[in-house]
């Protein structure tokens, strides 16, 4: 059952944690699925330190006034996370100088601002959970791209209720520790 995990991760579809999600697999299918090291890829481990792009006004809108004064992301900061998958980088196979760079580069590509990277580990992320006795909510899986080794998606691998997804928006700003990252921003006077 883990390595149906692994063909959905890997299928393409720009919706895998979605169809992930509606497999409705038992918590501990998803614990070994991301233990699997397959293509070549090294499971992704708690202790591990997983980087996120932050742009502005994708991820965080400074123009806002309302989001810039209580410190919150936009709701697309992590909405792929349902879908696609949310996109970071594994900070044990890269370094953070050079996942500055590409997400400078790629910002300027996509006329958005970079703001600049956040970190959490696998395990603080894996954590996510209602109450204790509820199942995790979040998986983390090694996906590297052919231009970059170092990807890993974060998947909501359960269906999620509209309870779900305010408690994983406030999860993942508070695991990327969005607010002292915003505050940081402020302070060294990049936004006016």
């Amino acid at each position: 059952m883990p390595h149906r995990v692994w063909e959905v991760l890997h299928s393409g579809s720009k919706t895998k944690c979605k169809d992930l999600a509606s497999l409705g697999l038992a918590e501990e299918i998803i614990c070994q699925a991301e233990c699997l090291a397959l293509d070549g890829a090294e499971p992704v481990r708690d202790g591990e330190e997983l980087a996120r792009i932050f742009e502005d006004p994708l991820h965080i809108d400074m123009a806002n006034i309302r989001v810039r004064s209580s410190i919150i992301c936009t709701p697309a900061a992590f909405a792929d996370m349902y879908n696609k998958g949310l996109s970071v980088q594994r900070l044990n196979m890269t370094s953070l100088e050079s996942v500055e760079r590409f997400g400078s580069e790629r910002s300027a590509e996509k006329g958005r601002r970079f703001l600049g990277v956040a970190t959490s580990s696998a395990e603080k992320l894996r954590s996510a959970r209602l109450d204790q006795a509820s199942p995790r909510l979040l998986s983390v899986f090694a996906t590297p791209l052919p231009e970059l080794g170092a990807h890993a998606d974060i998947c909501v691998h359960v269906r999620p209720s509209k309870l779900v997804k305010e408690y994983l928006k406030f999860h993942l700003w508070d695991s990327f520790r969005g607010e002292e990252f915003v505050s940081q921003l402020l302070a060294a006077g990049k936004f006016s």
